[in-house]
């Protein structure tokens, strides 16, 4: 039986600074509002004679609050002839196929490792958070330090919620283009 995927809520640091730190927080919401399209994550591209493109802000969760697509997206998506990704097939399969061919962009293969290039007390901080993360102390080992910040970077909930199956945002438009006969290609 699949495990329930947990909800989970975050902690809105914005609103603590607005509680106790006023002045950072008006710098803050002043500075943002500067920001050309500051507030937008899809921008329809387009000139004339040239059918219209668009660029979609992403980030690799499976929260519903991200994979929940707003209207605009959705209309961008389903009138598209193309969907470009980061990586086209995103299936453990293609994955682990990618991770053999970008094995030396991964992982160390001329002797350095995060002992060496760490102190004994940071190594001693990041395997402890690794290993918490689930990181096999073998990969840990030889890892470049972008992998194991990556793994890193994903809560214990967000790996809960992919463990049952919850799939991050590019995976779902992924599947909505193929849904669709949409080409999905890899940059």
């Amino acid at each position: 039986e699949p495990q329930a995927a947990p909800d989970c809520a975050g902690r809105d640091l914005l609103a603590d600074i607005q509680r106790d730190r006023p002045a950072a927080y008006q710098r803050i919401v002043t500075k943002a509002q500067d920001i050309p399209n500051g507030a937008s994550v899809l921008w329809r591209i387009s000139k004339p004679g040239v059918d219209p493109s668009h660029l979609f802000g992403t980030i690799h969760l499976s929260d519903e609050r991200v994979t929940r697509l707003s209207p605009a997206v959705a209309r961008a998506l389903a009138g598209s002839r193309q969907l470009a990704l980061e990586v086209a097939d995103l299936s453990p399969q293609a994955m682990t196929g990618a991770m053999g061919r970008l094995r030396d962009k991964i992982i160390f293969l001329d002797g350095r490792s995060l002992t060496t290039m760490l102190t004994p007390t940071e190594h001693a901080q990041a395997w402890d958070a690794a290993r918490r993360a689930g990181l096999p102390e073998a990969l840990f080992r030889i890892a470049r330090p972008w992998l194991v910040t990556t793994m890193l970077s994903a809560t214990g909930c967000e790996r809960k919620r992919l463990a049952a199956g919850r799939q991050p945002l590019d995976l779902t438009l992924a599947t909505m283009a193929r849904e669709r006969s949409i080409a999905v290609t890899g940059l």
